[in-house]
Parts: structure tokens; C-alpha cells; sequence
């Protein structure tokens, strides 16, 4: 507010002589000419000091700039290279940068991934390379996770383009699948080979599937809440069912979500079994309980997932 006052002040004064700026001065204030020359100077040097903020706040702004251009450059390389478009089918990147926000809704929308929060640091600056620290915060589908990464960007005098390298890589994921040890050395390998778009492509797969199962293990405990339970919690790979009176048997639905490499692909693998007291088994002259599993994936396999689970519970439970 102060430094718009003066900014005002300086312009009229620049519209106004001097002579009569003095002239006025002295009616208003009675000040001396000596007084007079000496804020004359004040406001100049004032001036001086506004211009060389200026020019620095100008000078700042264009080196963000030029490390944006830079980081949407090595964007539309990595992109480009992931699709496999030749050189004519880049194009400029920079000129696509006012559809960037509903490219990132549509990608939130078919991934599932979105960015909470993200920063960009300068750590290095030279005269043809620039380090930059950019951190990423966000989640996928109820997933949440932080991506750290370091990039090099050095610019190319004979082609006046940039050249970027990832040099460092660092990846944490929510903490309730943090200790799962396929996912471990997914990220692992992520981090080794700085593979950013393929934990974005990975973590998006595993999360949909784990928050799937999540959904559908709660939709039948509401819905069956007098007979399913989730022993592991709601969040827990393990739904059981059985009958409220004289449960002879459980049944136990296991859902994992496993990483599996070369290529890195999430799958959900999903069974179920039967724990059953010794004189059901007994009774279990053709060996139902046995095949049950079997029985279970073909149901899977020609009702879908939904309607096989409705089906095994009211008829086992009910």
C-alpha cells in the first residue's frame, strides 16, 4: 500500500515541474529551498531505488518462465517418446498450455490420479544448466502419495532446445499398502530407473483395484450386516460370511491386489474357501466344500464379481 502511494506520488510529480513542485511546497509547508532540494533528492533516490525493484522483480520473472518453457519441453519429450510419435508429431507443447487444465481434468477423470499440491524450487542455476526440485502431492482413486524428483535441464546452443535428465527420484505411497513387499519393489525399481510416468501408469491401476475392493467388501456388509463380517477391517483383503444360527461353516472371500514385473502390471487375484467344522466334513460325502472354489470362479467368470458374492451368500447364509 505504501509503495503504490509513492508510486502514485512520483507519477504527478512527473507531470508537474519541478520549479512549481517547489513553488507549492513552500506555501503548504513553509520549507526552506535548502529543505526543497533536499527532498527533491530523497524522492529520487526513491525513485531509482522502485526502478532497480522493478527490474529485478522482471528479472525473476522471466527466469521462472524460462524454467517452465524448459519443464514443458521435457514433458512433451517424455510424452511423445511414451506414445511413440515421431519428431513432426510433437509440435510445440508450449502452444497447447491454455488446454492444460482440461487435459488434467480428463486425465483425473480416466485415471483416477490427482495432483493435491505441488511446488518447484530452483537448486542449481549456471549458465546453461538449471537443477530443479519439483515435489508432487496427490492422490489415486483413496491412495494418496508423494513424488520428489530432480531435474536437469541444460540448454542446447546448436538446436536452442533443452535437454532434461531426471537425476534423482523419490516415491512414498499411503502407509496402509506402504508395506505391501510387491508394491516395495515396484517402487523400488521406480526409483533405480527414475521411471516417473510408469509409477503414475502402475500406482493408478493398483489404486483403482484396491479401492474397488474396499467399496465391495463395504456395499455387502451393509447389506448382509447380520451375516458378513471383515475381520481384517474395512480396508482388509478378507470378507467372511456364514449363518447366524448353527454356523457350520465360514466362507472366506480373499481379495489381493498383486504387482507383477516384466511388464509391471497390478492384478487382482480373488478366491474362496471354506472353513467347516469336522462333522460337516464328515457329512460332505461328495466333497462340495472341495470344489467350492472352483465353483465359485466360474460363477465369477459368467455372472461377474457383484452377482457371484450376492449369489454364494444367500446361498450359503440364507
Amino acid at each position: 500500500m505504501i509503495l503504490q502511494k509513492v508510486i502514485c506520488t512520483l507519477c504527478y510529480m512527473s507531470a508537474t515541474p519541478l520549479v512549481d513542485f517547489d513553488t507549492a511546497l513552500l506555501k503548504k509547508s513553509k520549507a526552506t529551498p535548502e529543505q526543497c532540494l533536499q527532498y527533491r533528492t530523497q524522492i529520487t533516490q526513491l525513485q531509482d531505488d522502485i526502478n532497480s525493484l522493478e527490474e529485478e522483480v522482471q528479472a525473476q520473472d522471466q527466469n521462472v518462465l524460462a524454467i517452465s518453457d524448459m519443464t514443458l519441453q521435457y514433458l512433451d519429450v517424455e510424452l511423445c517418446a511414451e506414445s511413440g510419435a515421431g519428431e513432426s508429431q510433437r509440435g510445440n507443447f508450449s502452444d497447447q498450455i491454455y488446454t492444460l487444465d482440461h487435459e488434467l481434468r480428463m486425465l483425473s477423470t480416466l485415471t483416477g490420479i490427482q495432483i493435491q499440491d505441488h511446488t518447484t524450487s530452483v537448486v542449481r542455476k549456471e549458465q546453461e544448466t538449471t537443477v530443479v526440485l519439483k515435489t508432487l502431492l496427490g492422490q489415486s482413486h483413496s491412495l494418496s502419495f508423494h513424488v520428489e524428483l530432480e531435474v536437469e535441464e541444460e540448454l542446447v546452443e546448436t538446436s536452442g532446445g533443452v535437454r532434461c535428465t531426471v537425476t534423482r527420484l523419490q516415491v512414498s505411497v499411503d502407509k496402509r499398502v506402504a508395506t505391501q513387499t510387491d508394491l516395495q519393489a515396484f517402487i523400488t525399481w521406480v526409483e533405480q530407473e527414475q521411471a516417473v510416468l510408469s509409477f503414475f501408469r502402475l500406482f493408478s491401476e493398483y489404486s483403482e483395484w484396491w479401492s474397488l475392493r474396499h467399496n465391495t467388501f463395504l456395499h455387502f456388509k451393509d447389506h448382509y450386516s447380520d451375516v458378513v463380517r471383515l475381520p481384517m477391517g474395512p480396508y482388509g483383503d478378507e470378507m467372511e460370511f456364514s449363518k447366524v444360527q448353527d454356523p457350520g461353516a465360514c466362507f472366506i472371500i480373499t481379495w489381493l491386489v498383486t504387482v507383477s514385473s516384466d511388464p509391471w502390471t497390478a492384478i487382482p487375484n480373488i478366491t474362496l474357501k471354506v472353513k467347516a467344522k469336522n462333522q460337516m466334513r464328515q457329512l460332505d460325502e461328495k466333497g462340495t466344500l472341495q470344489t467350492c472354489g472352483e465353483v465359485f470362479q466360474d460363477m465369477v467368470r459368467v455372472l461377474g464379481l457383484e452377482q457371484a458374492i450376492h449369489a454364494v451368500i444367500r446361498t450359503t447364509t440364507f
